[in-house]
């Protein structure tokens, strides 16, 4: 922490996850010789933009629920789709 800035310290946070996601993560850290939690951390990353257009649709939610489920349908939507483009390159 450089002048109290804590603006790019990183967080950490608890995840409850599945016994089948634990065994597959665990795998890939073994066989990457990464740690577990890279992955995860790496795909959170990525889904700012997707997290950020959800609070803003909750955020819309709270005045017109509409147009708030049709941001968020066409935020899922892309997300799937450009992970989908991910996957295939």
């Amino acid at each position: 922490m450089v002048n109290g800035n804590t603006k790019n310290v990183k967080r950490r946070i608890t995840l409850s996850i599945s016994p089948e996601l634990h065994e597959v993560l665990t795998l890939l850290g073994e066989l990457s010789g990464q740690p577990v939690s890279k992955f995860p951390a790496h795909i959170l990353e990525e889904s700012l933009p997707v997290f950020s257009k959800l609070n803003e649709s909750f955020l819309i939610a709270k005045k017109d629920k509409q147009s708030a489920i049709d941001l968020m349908g066409e935020t899922l939507e892309k997300a799937m789709i450009d992970g989908a483009s991910e996957l295939i390159k």
